[in-house]
Order: structure tokens, then sequence, then C-alpha cells
């Protein structure tokens, strides 16, 4: 296959651009990758899939496909023709069964408001006398007052709409409804600056100077150290491993004769995501996860082809790149995020490489890479840097941290260095995985960070400043950092956090007003409360440490969410009790805000507890050091510690036991006392 690529642009509408890169490399044989560009135009095709949750329709469909399937040749085929075949019997049987997909228009204003337009524009050319000017105001008005009552009927059919859909538990629709009512329409700039800051307004130099950026986005020049190679040559073979290299699944037939098992295949299809846009061959995974058998075995024959001939399908090398806007200038292409559109039959061949690579990798990657790793999460990232933060400042340790960020870090990956990581740990094979990228980091070269977003949050009692330059350029010191979505500050307090916890929700009732306003049922308030607006507050609500000041933030901006969904007013002179109560007569017991962040802080102490990780390690760990004079400032343990009563043996003895954990976790949070300190006695009398 010749190493060559190629990035092909589109568009779509005169505002949103699609972009097409075509790149062609061996599976197994490191190669140059080059790009060029050009324009094409690229139809997108949209299927009913809906209907396949009906099981009639799904069983029509999975049939359909298995007699197609079963008069093929799957065994003489070559590897594109095999992969068209496939695309084929989907497309035109998903055609046939499901057909295309109608969007359907719910046009807010009336024909009588139309006709009331048009007497307007008569009346508007008229207007020669002072009566005539009266009537042309009064038609105004009346246009006015007919758009104001149309806008609310149609508000509250949308309302009535999404009280039906949860009622009957579709909750996709009833959130995409939600979505069309109250989300801003997104930003999109239909004029784009060139490179030298000058405006293009012709939809094609627009075309062009997209094209023009992704070819220097990915063709980007890194000039990096090739001495850094040296290091991570391939080491030699022993005579056991042959010519051909130990393979990620080592076998004395030789990496060939590892079959891809139908087994794998299936585990990948299952993996994928519904609900996901398709790439250039519009084939989307609901399709691929209701062929049913025939289709799995299709789908395994191609890819043992492609296993046994080292050749990828010409279609599946092309992706679709759609820039989605990020902030500040959207006139610049660089504030936009490029997002790649594989094709999804891709994805199974993908994941089987990538399952199969995974194991070798979890051996070489140390403990503290959390980064696109099984079972590590943003939960624990951020309890590690709090905890930490927490045991240096209490034993009057200074802490530095130091969060670099890489320009373009997946856009412009160094190929030779890529190549030479699986080499250096005698595997063969490569993909676009995060695991080998993230192994590639540790030897990227120094210039390729970005100094306008690399900042340095020092810890200290004695605000000591931090020092630190790369490349003769120095990095800013910041009194707080946003790290994976949650505000790290200088005092190591999560009380600034929590505010700014407070105030995102704040934003999301007020965007959500037209559903509060309007006559559907208060339990459907409920939920759409606690998905919309509760899921934004209580993000990172286990690594809180709760203040007496935090808590009675949190207790407020509940009761004033409550009273807005029941619609008391504060002149209404009702009080916080009366408030609580009433929720209780409509809905029986309501966990309060407070006991939600209470349990969520209990259940991950016992999870930390129980896991052999790096949190459980930092938790239970002690800092040398001596503590200040005076009482001591609140750490996250103490709220456990005051919640159970009980101290930090007798808490990690009890949380490595689940039941009896959990037993008491609910005793405590549903005591008298936590009771009438939520403010919910009133609520289980």
């Amino acid at each position: 296959m010749p190493p060559d690529a190629s990035v092909l642009l589109c568009a779509v509408t005169a505002t949103i651009c699609i972009i097409v890169s075509v790149i062609r490399a061996e599976l197994f044989v490191p190669v140059l990758i080059k790009k060029e560009t050009h324009l094409i135009a690229y139809p997108r095709i949209r299927f009913d899939l809906e209907k396949l949750k009906e099981p009639d329709i799904a069983q029509v469909f999975q049939a359909q496909v298995g007699g197609k399937f079963a008069a093929l040749n799957l065994l003489d085929s070559d590897v594109d023709s095999l992969a068209n075949n496939i695309k084929d019997v989907l497309l035109t049987t998903a055609d046939s069964v499901l057909g295309k997909h109608r969007k359907k228009i719910q046009p807010m204003v009336t024909d009588d408001i139309l006709e009331l337009y048009d007497k307007g524009r008569e009346l508007k050319g008229k207007r020669t006398g002072r009566g005539a000017r009266m009537q042309y105001q009064q038609m105004n008005k009346a246009i006015r007052n007919g758009m104001k009552s149309a806008k609310e009927g149609w508000i509250e059919k949308r309302c009535n709409a999404i009280e039906r859909e949860m009622k009957t538990g579709n909750s996709k629709h009833a959130y995409n409804s939600l979505k069309a009512l109250t989300k801003p329409t997104q930003p999109r700039a239909a004029i784009i600056e060139d490179r030298y800051g000058n405006l293009l307004t012709d939809n094609n130099d627009v075309l062009k100077r997209w094209t023009e950026y992704c070819n220097d986005l990915y063709n980007y020049e890194l000039n990096p150290d090739i001495a850094i190679l040296q290091n991570h040559q391939q080491q030699p073979r022993t005579e056991d491993q042959g010519q051909t290299g130990t393979d990620v699944n080592s076998s004395a037939g030789g990496e060939n004769s590892l079959n891809v098992l139908k087994a794998e295949v299936e585990a990948a299809v299952h993996s994928l995501k519904p609900g996901k846009s398709p790439g250039v061959d519009n084939i989307p995974a609901e399709l691929l996860k209701s062929g049913g058998k025939e289709l799995t075995k299709a789908l395994t024959a191609l890819c043992q082809k492609i296993w046994e001939e080292k050749e990828w399908p010409n279609e599946w090398m092309k992706s679709l790149v759609i820039p989605l806007p990020k902030k500040g200038n959207l006139r610049r292409c660089q504030n936009y995020r490029t997002i790649s559109l594989i094709s999804h039959p891709s994805k199974i061949m993908l994941r089987v490489i990538l399952n199969r690579l995974n194991s070798k990798a979890e051996d070489l990657l140390s403990e503290e890479q959390a980064g696109f790793r099984a079972g590590r999460s943003n939960t624990e990232q951020i309890f590690n840097c709090r905890v930490l933060t927490e045991k240096h400042l209490k034993h009057q340790h200074d802490l530095c941290h130091n969060f670099i960020d890489f320009k373009k870090a997946f856009d412009r990956v160094w190929h030779d260095g890529l190549f030479a990581c699986p080499q250096r740990f005698q595997h063969r094979g490569r993909t676009c995985s995060s695991q080998v990228i993230h192994s590639l980091r540790q030897i990227w070269h120094r210039n390729q960070h970005s100094t306008e977003k690399s900042k340095i949050p020092v810890n200290s009692r004695d605000n000591i400043n931090a020092h630190i330059t790369i490349n003769n350029e120095a990095l800013e010191e910041v009194s707080s950092f946003k790290y994976l979505g949650v505000t790290l500050t200088k005092d190591g307090t999560s009380a600034k956090e929590i505010q700014i916890r407070i105030a995102s929700p704040t934003a999301a009732m007020t965007r959500l007003n037209v559903i509060w306003k309007s006559n559907i049922n208060f339990s459907t308030k409920l939920r759409l409360y606690q998905s919309l607006v509760i899921s934004i507050l209580l993000y990172d609500c286990e690594r809180w440490t709760l203040l007496a000041e935090s808590e009675r933030r949190i207790q407020a901006f509940e009761t004033k969410c409550l009273r807005k969904l029941l619609r008391i007013l504060y002149t209404d002179r009702k009080t916080n009790d009366y408030v609580r109560h009433t929720v209780g007569d409509l809905m029986g017991l309501y966990e309060p805000l407070l006991s939600t962040v209470n349990c969520r802080k209990l259940a991950w102490f016992g999870h930390v507890t129980r896991h052999d990780s790096l949190s459980k390690v930092i938790l239970q760990a002690t800092v040398e050091g001596c503590r200040r004079r005076g009482r001591q400032r609140r750490n996250w343990p103490d709220n456990v510690k005051d919640w159970t009563g009980l101290d930090m043996p007798d808490l990690l003895a009890t949380a490595s036991n689940r039941s009896a954990w959990r037993t008491m976790s609910a005793a405590t949070v549903m005591s008298p006392r936590r009771l009438h300190s939520h403010g919910v006695m009133g609520l289980s009398e």
C-alpha cells in the first residue's frame, strides 16, 4: 500500500464544515504518513433507528441481513470487496426495513399570524393619514400579541410532550425535546480569518482556509531529537522468538496463527456505543449490533483477512473531521476542536487489536498513570490531589503542582517515536491507541508544550513563589487552577469549588425557567430538576471537605430551587419548613441534598478503603513534620469521623466489610440528629 494520504474537505451548510481525512498506512509496517488536501462533496444518510427498538422490526432486519450474507462468498473475496459487501448489505437492508429518518418540524408561527403579517405589509404602504397610521399600529400590536400567545402555546405543547415521554419511560426523547426547548443556539462563525488575520466571507475561500488549516495541523513538523530513539530501539531477539518477533499474544505458530476469534468480534460489537454519528460509510453502530449471527460471521471473516493480509479497507481509512467551537474568537480556526468520525466497522478491528494490546500495556504503565485506563477515573485523581494538599498543609509542608499542556497532543503525533514504542517492548502491530500514545508522551520533544495553558499552583502557608522555566519560558504561577472540571485553590480548601458548583446549577435553573413556569406535573419537574440541575452540583461532591458555611450554602440553594418548582415567592412569606413539608406531601419521603452529599462521601470512603489503589495509600499515609499550634483546619476524613463517631482505625476496620459499612452509612445519614440538621424532620413525621 503506498504511504500516502489525503485530507478532503466539504461543506454541509454555509456555516458548518466537515473535513474528510484519508490516512493510508500499513497495519504492521511503520511508514511515513503525509497528507494532501482537496475539496469534495460528501452525502450523509440518517436511518430511522428508533424502529429497531420494536422487536418485530428488529427481527425482520436481522432475518434479511442473515439471508443476504448467507449467499455471499466470504472466503474468496478480498478485503475491499468483503468490506463493501458488508456495507451494501447493511445500507440496503436498513433503507428497505427502517427507511430514512424524517425530522419533524413544529412551527411556532400559525397560519392566522401569517395572515396578520400580510395585512400589516399592506397597511405599511398606506400610512398616509392619521387614521391609517393608527390602524397600522393596532395591527402591529395584534401581531405581537398573537406571536406571544403562539409561543406560549408551543412551549406548553412541548412541555406536555416531555411529561408524556417521561411517564412512558422514553427519557431520551424527553431530553431531546428539552434540549430543543432550552438549549441556546451554538455560535458558529460563517466568517473565518486567514492565517494573516484577514476576513474571508466567500464560502469557497472559507473552505480553502479550513483545508489549509487541517493540512498544517496534521502535517506539522515536530523536529524532534532523533537521539531519543536510541534508547527505544528494538531489543535483540532470542532464537526462540524467531525472525518475525514476538507478537502481543506470542505463539509458536507465528503472528498469523493468532486467528481473530468470533468471541473477540462479538465483544467488540457489544462495546460499540449507540447514538454515535457514523463515519464516511454511513453505517451507525445500531445496525452492527442488530445484525445477528450472520453479520458477526462476516465481520469475523473480514477481520481475519485484514490480520492475514496486513491490508486495511480503503473506506476504513477515511474519517470525517468535525470542527466544534471551543472558546475565544470563533473566526480563528485554532479555536475549534477537531473531532474525527471513523467508520464503525473499523472500530471492531481496532477494538480487537486494542484488547490484545491492553494486557501488555497495563504491565508497562506506572501506578501513577491514570489517563485512558480501565478502573481509573477523574474522581480518584481529584481525590488524590485534595488529600495530598491537605496533608502537606497540615504538617506545614509546601506542595507545588505543575500542570503542563501539550499543543495539539493527539493531532501532532511523532510517528517515528510512536512506532518505536511497540518495538521497544517487542510488540508488533500498531493502532491509534491512547495507551500507546501515552507511552510516547514520556519521550515527547520538550518544545511541544503550551506555555499559555501550563500553570503552577503552589500550596503554602508562607506564600512562597515557584519559578519554573521550560526552554527559557517561565510558567505562570496561579492561585487557582481548573483540573478535570474542579477548581484547585492555593489554600487547599473546598470553599471556592462549592461556590462554583452552586453557581453552575443556578445558571441551569435559569435556562429551564420555561419548564418551571409551565403546568406540567410536579413529579416531572422534580425528576428534571434532579437530573439536569442537581447532577451539575454533585460533581466531585465526594471529595468536598464540608464546613458549616458550606452546608448552609447547599441547603439555601436547595430551598431556593424547591421554591421555584413550587412557584412559592419569598413575598408569600412561607418558611423553609413549609416548603419542605409541601414537597413531602407531594412526593413522600424526600432525601435532602445534603444527605445525598453525605451518602456519596461515605460510600467513597468505603470504596477507597476496600480497593488497593494509590488513593488508599494516600488516604492512610502520613506526612513527616509537625502541625501548627492552635485549632487544626478540618480535613477530608474529619467529616466521616464526625458523622460516624469513630476514629480512623475503627473506620478502616468497619469499611473493610461492605455490608457493615452500608448499614452504618444508612444509619448515620438517617439518624435524628442528622435529619434535624438537614431540615427533614417534618418529612418523616
